[in-house]
Order: structure tokens, then C-alpha cells, then sequence
């Protein structure tokens, strides 16, 4: 089949391998899945990119490759199956293989554009005890060209006849900048309270640098090292606590897994203004979508301190099974 170049002014055209041509608008290709927005549709159009042949747009992407390099710049029409021309700032244009491209985020001016966010809730009921618990998670982030903020908020209440109420909180910000190749620095704001470790507050600012290790169309790897800022008010202790910390974090995503996507981080916190204190922070996602952007995540989500100031639980860990919808 030739390809109709005949394109209609201010529309990407996708073209699949089974011959199908989309014409519309690219929303973005993450994880292995492109998303298009048509006319003709009162649903975005969801494709595996392992099935697109052929893609043509004049708008400007921010393009991540399987090389570790970002463009910000354009992805153009190639009469070779398979291939694309990219070209951009700094970025002279080449013809590459589709697969080198694993992501690609359009840079518009609307907020709207540049913005998603998630929310989910679990709810338990138990009879026994009257035993209630509920679980609140919610995420968010604003992207332009070479910076994302991004946010999170988590809780979980359990209450129940004859026991203490559990309640814990953690939420956090995070501002990151690329600013070399797969360089990046980043700004954290993490915040943590639960009842199980007696913390009314523990707040954490971050400085780091880190880099991109890995980028593919099945999954990403990133590291970064830095130094947090900690203060701690427990509960019960008149004192708030302040100390400094090197910190060093590794970030894991899993997605081209059919509907499965798999998530984990991990932050290393070594005490430099305490001896032989040592904090790790680990959470795991595992999420499966449904149409209409409908999700169900079961996450899991440990915090351990080697030496609690106020001679505590070590460790507090929670699983989270939570019913929600992205948008």
C-alpha cells in the first residue's frame, strides 16, 4: 500500500503495519504506547508502537532514544517502512528506525496539554473488631521541555473496636532538570508520619544529580546521588531532631508487559551527622490498566531506620490494593 502524503494541514498521520491510517493528533508515546487523539472518535486511540509502520507530524516533541540522547524537535515521514526522519535542536536530521524512539511528549502551550494525574482508593471492611480501612493515593505532573515537577500524596487509615488507630501519611515534590545529555538534577521534598514508628513528621529536602541509564521502549533505569536535609518530630518527644544525610536512589520501570507496568524506587540515606544510622526507603507498583483510563495498582511500601532517635519500631510497611483513573 502507498502511503497517502497528501496530509491534511495541522494533523499527525499514523500509518500500522496492518495497512490502517490514523489521521488526528499524537498525545504522546510512552511505554511502549502511542496514543492519538481523532475526530472521528470520542476515545483516544491506543496503539502498540511495535505495530506502527509509517508516522508523520510537523509539531515538536520532546524525543528520548534508545541511545540515551533527547531531541526536542520533529518526526517526519520516511518512504522506508519502519523508519522515521528525526531532526531537532543541536540535531541534525537522521533517519532511524522507529524502535530507536521510545518516547516522544508533544511541547504545546496549554496547561491541559502538559499536565496528567491519577487517583485511586481501596476500602476494607471486617467485621470482626468492626475493622474499617481505607487508602487514599494520588499522583501528578506538569512537563515542558527540559524540567518536570511532579507530586505525590498516600494514605492509609485503619481503624478498629479495642485497638489504637493506625494512620499513616507520606507525600512528597520533586522538580527535575535535564540539563546534559541524560544528566539530570533534581529537587525532593519528601514528607512521612505513621504511628507505627511514632513519627508525627519527618521532613526531607534532597539535592541530587543524577543519569539516565537506561531507556528502551520495555523499560528505564535512572540513579542519582545527593545530600537530604532531615527533621523529625516524634511523637511524644519535645525535641525536633535535625540531620544531614548522603543519599543515593535508584529508579526502575517495567511497561511492555502487555497491560502490566511494573514501578520500584529505592532511596539509601547514610546519616553523616550520626554514627551507624542508616535509613532506606523502598516502594513498589504493580498496575494493570483497563479501558477508559481505568487502573487497579497494588503497591507496596517499606520504611526502615537502622536507629530510631527515639528507640522505636525499626521499620513500618504497608500494601495498598487500590481501584482509579488517570487523566
Amino acid at each position: 500500500m502507498v502511503w497517502n502524503i497528501l496530509f491534511v494541514q495541522g494533523q499527525d498521520i499514523i500509518q500500522l503495519k496492518n495497512g490502517d491510517e490514523l489521521h488526528g493528533e499524537i498525545k504522546n508515546l510512552n511505554k511502549s504506547i502511542l496514543t492519538i487523539e481523532t475526530d472521528y472518535s470520542d476515545i483516544d486511540f491506543s496503539i502498540d508502537w511495535d505495530e506502527v509502520s509509517k508516522i508523520n507530524s510537523t509539531r515538536n516533541f520532546n524525543i528520548f532514544l534508545s541511545s540515551r540522547e533527547k531531541v526536542f524537535g520533529t518526526i517526519r515521514y520516511s518512504d522506508k517502512e519502519g523508519y522515521a526522519r528525526v531532526s531537532g535542536d543541536e540535531f541534525p536530521e537522521q533517519e532511524m528506525e522507529l524502535d530507536r524512539i521510545v518516547m516522544a511528549n508533544p511541547i504545546k502551550d496549554s496547561f491541559k496539554d502538559r499536565f496528567t494525574a491519577s487517583i485511586s482508593a481501596g476500602l476494607t471492611l471486617t467485621k470482626a473488631n468492626n475493622a474499617k480501612q481505607f487508602s487514599l493515593r494520588t499522583s501528578s505532573s506538569y512537563i515542558a521541555k527540559n524540567w518536570k515537577v511532579s507530586g505525590y500524596y498516600n494514605q492509609v487509615n485503619d481503624i478498629q473496636d479495642e485497638a489504637a488507630a493506625i494512620r499513616r501519611m507520606d507525600a512528597g515534590a520533586n522538580f527535575n532538570y535535564l540539563f546534559y545529555k541524560n544528566w539530570f538534577g533534581a529537587i525532593h521534598a519528601d514528607f512521612l508520619s505513621n504511628t507505627e514508628q511514632e513519627i508525627e513528621l519527618r521532613s526531607t529536602q534532597t539535592l541530587a544529580i543524577g543519569n539516565l541509564l537506561v531507556r528502551s521502549n520495555k523499560l528505564y533505569l535512572s540513579g542519582s546521588g545527593g545530600i537530604s536535609f532531615n527533621r523529625e518530630d516524634y511523637l511524644n518527644e519535645e525535641n525536633v531532631l535535625h540531620s544531614e544525610e548522603a543519599f543515593f536512589g535508584v529508579e526502575f520501570n517495567a511497561y511492555d508487559i502487555g497491560d502490566l507496568s511494573f514501578l520500584t524506587k529505592l532511596g539509601y540515606y547514610r546519616s553523616l551527622t550520626e554514627d551507624n544510622r542508616n535509613r532506606v526507603n523502598l516502594s513498589t507498583d504493580v498496575k494493570y490498566e483497563f479501558p477508559y483510563d481505568l487502573f487497579i495498582k497494588v503497591g507496596y511500601t517499606l520504611n526502615f531506620d537502622s536507629k530510631p532517635p527515639n528507640e522505636g519500631s525499626r521499620d513500618d510497611y504497608v500494601f495498598q490494593t487500590t481501584f482509579g483513573w488517570e487523566f
